[in-house]
């Protein structure tokens, strides 16, 4: 399998199109061992932590996923981000009108100071 391929699966399973296995404990001995040795068997994939290469192994889940099923999911996957911009939208709203308010009871506040100020020296 190509580097290509190979990012691309990665890239999938990162974003939930594919799902992964797990390797058991002797595999990922077996599978360690390959890999100081030089290479993996064709489907399996080493986990990543930090962007580092660790010990442990998985596979894909066999079953391709369609151009359609993949179209499908950026679409959700997009909808999904656009509803959690749309309330980090009204939160940022509702700070800003807080703040409106705020800073109009101050100017209010201070009006009714200088008001009573100058009638106590009038």
């Amino acid at each position: 399998m190509t580097d290509f391929n190979n990012e691309l699966v990665k890239l999938k399973v990162k974003a939930g199109v594919l799902d992964r296995v797990n390797c058991s404990d002797d595999e990922n001995k077996q599978f360690a061992s390959a890999v100081k040795s030089g290479s993996l068997p064709d489907g399996v994939y080493q986990h990543t932590s930090d962007g580092n290469p660790v010990n442990q192994f998985y596979r894909v889940k066999d079953g391709e996923s369609s151009m359609q099923d993949i179209e499908d999911y950026a679409k959700l996957k997009q909808m999904a981000l656009l509803e959690e911009n749309t309330k980090s939208v009204v939160s940022i709203k509702n700070m800003v009108i807080f703040f409106v308010v705020l800073t109009v009871l101050n100017l209010l506040g201070s009006l009714a100071m200088v008001v009573n100020l100058v009638s106590a020296f009038s």
